[in-house]
C-alpha cells in the first residue's frame, strides 16, 4: 500500500513539474510582450493586459471592449494612435447614447398624436402659486446691458397682445419696453388678476407673441426664449447675469422663485398644437429649458379676452441673440441632452481630416409634370469636383470628406447626429436648415439660394449662434420659373401675372450676365400679384451651382477648419 502511495506521490509530482514548465513557458512569453508594449510607450496597456492573462477569466467580460474600458480621459502613456482612437470610440458611444435619448423625448407616445392632444392627455401638476406680490424683476447679462428680461409677477395678456399689469407699474414704463412690452394696460384694482383659469395663473408664461410653427419661424421665436430662461436663473459658468427688482411702496420684493419652481410654458400658434410629436418642431419643444408648456390661442382665449399668469417674462433681445459663443456652449438645452457646441476649429500638423457635409433635398413632380423642389440637379459633379480639387497642391494637408444628407428620411436624431459630425456645411436655402441649431460653433456654413430669391433667417440665425455665414446662387432655372408661373397665371385667371413676372425674370437674367457676377441676386417687394407668383415660383426652381466655385469655396473653408492659410 505504502509503495503505492509513493508511486502515486511520484506521479503528482511529475505533473506538478509539467505544470509549472508551462505556466514558466507562458509567463516568459508575457514579460517579453510586456516589455515590448513598455518601450513603444504603452505601459498601462501592457499592465492591463498582464492583469487580464494573470487572473481568472471575468465571466462579467463578453468582449475586448468591455475588458478594456474606454474612458473620456486618455491614459498617461498612451501613444498618440491609440489615444486618437480611444477619442473617436468615446465620441461615437456619445453620440448613441445622445440618439437613444433624442428617440425618448416622447416617450410612450404614438407619433403621430398631435402636440396638442398629447398636451392635454399629459398635463403635469403646476407647483404651487405664490401669493401675488406684483413685483417686477429686471434681468440682463451684465456682459451685454442691451439684451433685457423681465419677469413680471401676477400680469395677464389680453387678446389685442397687450399686457395687464398692476396700476403702481406705471413709474415702471421704461422698464418694460426696455424689456420688449410695447402695449401695457392697468388693473383698477387687484381683483382683476383673480379671474382667469387656475392652471395659467400657477404658470410662467415665456414671451407675449405667438410663437410660430414653420421650423424657421419656430427658430427665430424660440432662441430668445432659450438666452432668457439662462438669464432669468443662469445656469452656465459664462454667464453672470445682473437683477434689480421692484415692488409697490410699503411692500417688499419676495425672494426670487428658483429656477426648479419655474412652471414654464410659451404662448403658440394653433397650427402648431396641429404637429405631430414626432415631428421637428415639437421635437425640438421638447428640449427647451424646463420643458415648457405650449399654451394655443385657441385655448388661451376661450370665451374671454384675457388670460392670467404667474408672471409673464418678456425680453427684448434684438435681430439675433448676442449672448458670446462661451453661453451657447453650456446652455442646459444642449448640455442636458449631450450636444456639444465645442468649436470645429483646430491647429493641426500634417494631414487633417475635414468632414464637409452637403444637406440637400428631395425633387418632386408636380401636377404639370415638372420637378420643382431647390433640389441640386448637378449635385454628383460637385462631389467628383470636390475630391479631384482636394487633390491638388493647394489642399495636399487637407483630406476631404463628402457626405450628402437628405434630411427628409431621417428621424430627428439621426438629424441632430449629422450636424453634430459636420465640420463644414453646404445647405440648400429651406426649413430643413433649423438644424443648424444643433452645429458646432465656428462651423463653416455656405447657404444655395435660388437666383432672384433671399429671405432670412438662416444668416441671422448662423450669427446668434456663432457659425460663419456666408451664400451662393445657383443658376437661373429659367424652364421650371416659366412652367410654374404659366400655371399661377391660368389658376387666377390673369394672364398679366406672367408677363410681367417673365418681364422681370428676363431683366434680371440680364442684368447677372452683364456683370459678370456669378452671385447676382435681385431682391423685389413683392407687393402686387405677380410679384408675388413671383416669389413662390423663384422657390420652386431646381438649383444648379457653378461646380468649380462651389468646390473650392467648400475647400478654402476646410483650410480655415484645420488652421491653415486660405487660397485666393
Amino acid at each position: 500500500m505504502a509503495k503505492a502511495s509513493s508511486h502515486h506521490l511520484k506521479y503528482r509530482r511529475c505533473i506538478g513539474t509539467s505544470q509549472l514548465d508551462s505556466t514558466l513557458r507562458y509567463t516568459s512569453i508575457f514579460i517579453i510582450l510586456i516589455a515590448f508594449l513598455e518601450f513603444s510607450g504603452v505601459s498601462d496597456f501592457a499592465a492591463d493586459t498582464y492583469s487580464l492573462a494573470t487572473s481568472p477569466t471575468p465571466r462579467s467580460i463578453k468582449s475586448t471592449a468591455d475588458a478594456f474600458p474606454i474612458t473620456n480621459t486618455p491614459r498617461p502613456g498612451f501613444s498618440p494612435a491609440v489615444t486618437r482612437l480611444q477619442k473617436e470610440s468615446d465620441h461615437q458611444r456619445r453620440l448613441r447614447r445622445n440618439r437613444e435619448k433624442l428617440n425618448f423625448l416622447y416617450k410612450n407616445v404614438d407619433p403621430q398624436t398631435t402636440l396638442a392632444k398629447h398636451i392635454k392627455s399629459s398635463k403635469r401638476e403646476p407647483p404651487a402659486s405664490d401669493k401675488p406680490t406684483f413685483m417686477l424683476e429686471m434681468h440682463w447679462n451684465e456682459e451685454n446691458f442691451e439684451d433685457k428680461v423681465c419677469r413680471i409677477h401676477n400680469a395677464c395678456l389680453k387678446k389685442d397682445g397687450s399686457v395687464l399689469v398692476h396700476a403702481w407699474m406705471k413709474s415702471q414704463q421704461h422698464h418694460l419696453r426696455e424689456c420688449g412690452v410695447r402695449k401695457v394696460v392697468y388693473m383698477e384694482s387687484e381683483k382683476e388678476f383673480d379671474e382667469g383659469d387656475k392652471a395659467d395663473k400657477a404658470m410662467d408664461l415665456f414671451g407675449v407673441q405667438p410663437t410660430r410653427y414653420h421650423i424657421p419661424h419656430f427658430l427665430t421665436d424660440i432662441l430668445p426664449m432659450i438666452y432668457a430662461s439662462e438669464v432669468l436663473r443662469p445656469t452656465s459658468s459664462s454667464m453672470k447675469a445682473k437683477s434689480v427688482c421692484e415692488a409697490p411702496k410699503k411692500r417688499r420684493c419676495s425672494k426670487h422663485v428658483n429656477k426648479e419652481k419655474l412652471f414654464p410654458g410659451f404662448f403658440a400658434e394653433d397650427r402648431l398644437g396641429e404637429l405631430a410629436v414626432s415631428s421637428w418642431v415639437p421635437q425640438l419643444a421638447a428640449m427647451l429649458p424646463g420643458r415648457p408648456t405650449a399654451r394655443f390661442s385657441s385655448e388661451i382665449f376661450n370665451n374671454t379676452d384675457k388670460a392670467c399668469f404667474r408672471s409673464i417674462i418678456s425680453y427684448e433681445i434684438g435681430s439675433h441673440v448676442r449672448s458670446g459663443p462661451e453661453w451657447y456652449g453650456e446652455a442646459k438645452m444642449f448640455e442636458n441632452h449631450g450636444i456639444t457646441r465645442a468649436s470645429v476649429l483646430r491647429n493641426t500638423t500634417g494631414r487633417c481630416r475635414v468632414h464637409i457635409t452637403i444637406l440637400n433635398r428631395f425633387g418632386w413632380e408636380t401636377r404639370a409634370g415638372y420637378l420643382v423642389g431647390r433640389d441640386i440637379t448637378n449635385i454628383d459633379d460637385l462631389t467628383d469636383a470636390i475630391q479631384k480639387l482636394s487633390k491638388k497642391e493647394a489642399y495636399k494637408n487637407v483630406d476631404a470628406k463628402v457626405a450628402v444628407e437628405y434630411f427628409e428620411n431621417k428621424s430627428f436624431a439621426e438629424q441632430v447626429d449629422i450636424m453634430q459630425k459636420a465640420d463644414v456645411i453646404l445647405g440648400v436655402h429651406g426649413a430643413g436648415l433649423g438644424n443648424l441649431v444643433f452645429a458646432r460653433q465656428d462651423t463653416p456654413f455656405l447657404e444655395i439660394l435660388p437666383f432672384t430669391y433671399y429671405a432670412g433667417p438662416f444668416d441671422s440665425i448662423a450669427a446668434a449662434l456663432y457659425l460663419q455665414y456666408s451664400r451662393i446662387v445657383a443658376e437661373p432655372d429659367t424652364k421650371n420659373f416659366f412652367e410654374c408661373i404659366e400655371a399661377r397665371a391660368r389658376r387666377e385667371n390673369d394672364e398679366s401675372i406672367a408677363r410681367k413676372a417673365k418681364s422681370l425674370w428676363n431683366e434680371a437674367v440680364k442684368r447677372r450676365k452683364e456683370s459678370g457676377d456669378l452671385n447676382y441676386l435681385t431682391c423685389h417687394k413683392f407687393r402686387s400679384k405677380s410679384l408675388s407668383s413671383m416669389k413662390i415660383c423663384s422657390r420652386s426652381q431646381r438649383l444648379k451651382v457653378d461646380i468649380r466655385e462651389t468646390a473650392k469655396r467648400l475647400l478654402n473653408m476646410a483650410q480655415h477648419v484645420c488652421g491653415r492659410k486660405t487660397e485666393d
